[in-house]
């Protein structure tokens, strides 16, 4: 490590304690930070995305749909922990995408190891105006194995061509010794898959989702990786050209401190062909 920039709120002040929760960050153009904090429904924070110079401070907020904000009615608005995880910069370097991780309360119910029957949404914000342009409903896998705790959403997305992008699946279930985790790398193609932004409900709506290809399950991996153990993946990003021409991409993970039981940080390096 070189060197380490403080992300300042929008007074230019260090963030007071659980007043954000970043979750993906990416550089825009080498002159600016784009980066998003999914809040904290349990504590009244909503979710927001902001860009911000290169040494940290507040640039400019972008203007959420209401559907992301926190809402009086206790079954509509984002799910805790669940909001903005991923964030890509659109291939073309003209927009962004942002993911949230698990489906909106009115969207349906969350992933479990019995069912997967709703959608998140990925949706494509201007890069002139920064305004929310189009959506598109993605449909989650099934948590991968049962615990008494179980969860799977979009950690991280990354965008690779016109309307593709790989799309970072972590389900998580408690109780097992190797962590609980299994992550898989889907391509995503959206080409074909209808706008969703009209639509407030997409238990109620009649549309196309995302088409998605599975690319790689990292339990192929675990014989390869220390202990066999697969961390919370929550990172993706394209890393530079490796010595055979290929291009590189990278994973890390989100340790949680700790806080659920065997973890590390981990740090796994791929080739693309």
């Amino acid at each position: 490590f070189e060197k380490m920039t403080v992300l300042n709120d929008v007074n230019g002040l260090t963030f007071k304690k659980g007043n954000a929760d970043p979750e993906s960050l990416r550089i825009i153009n080498d002159k600016a930070i784009l980066w998003s904090s999914e809040g904290n429904r349990n504590a009244g924070i909503n979710a927001f995305i902001r860009t911000a110079t290169l040494e940290g401070d507040f640039s400019e907020e972008i203007t959420l749909p209401n559907r992301y904000l926190l809402q009086e009615i206790a079954y509509e608005g984002p799910r805790n922990n669940g909001v903005f995880e991923a964030l890509s910069v659109d291939y073309d370097g003209k927009g962004y995408w942002v993911a949230t991780e698990l489906p909106l309360l009115q969207d349906g119910d969350a992933p479990t190891a019995s069912q997967a029957s709703s959608k998140v949404r990925i949706a494509y914000i201007e890069g002139k105006n920064l305004k929310f342009k189009k959506e598109f409903a993605y449909p989650l896998d099934k948590v991968a194995r049962p615990g008494k705790l179980e969860v799977n959403g979009i950690t991280e997305i990354l965008s690779y061509d016109t309307d593709k992008m790989l799309v970072l699946e972590r389900s998580y279930a408690s109780g097992y010794d190797d962590g609980g985790n299994d992550v898989k790398i889907y391509s995503a193609d959206l080409s074909q898959a209808s706008d969703v932004s009209a639509i407030d409900r997409l238990t109620d709506g009649n549309y196309s989702p995302v088409n998605k290809k599975l690319l790689l399950d990292f339990n192929t991996l675990r014989d390869k990786l220390d202990d066999g153990l697969i961390d919370n993946i929550e990172g993706l990003t394209f890393g530079p050209l490796l010595s055979n021409g290929k291009r590189s991409l990278i994973v890390i993970s989100d340790n949680n401190f700790n806080a659920f039981g065997k973890q590390k940080t981990q740090l796994l390096l791929f080739e693309i062909r």
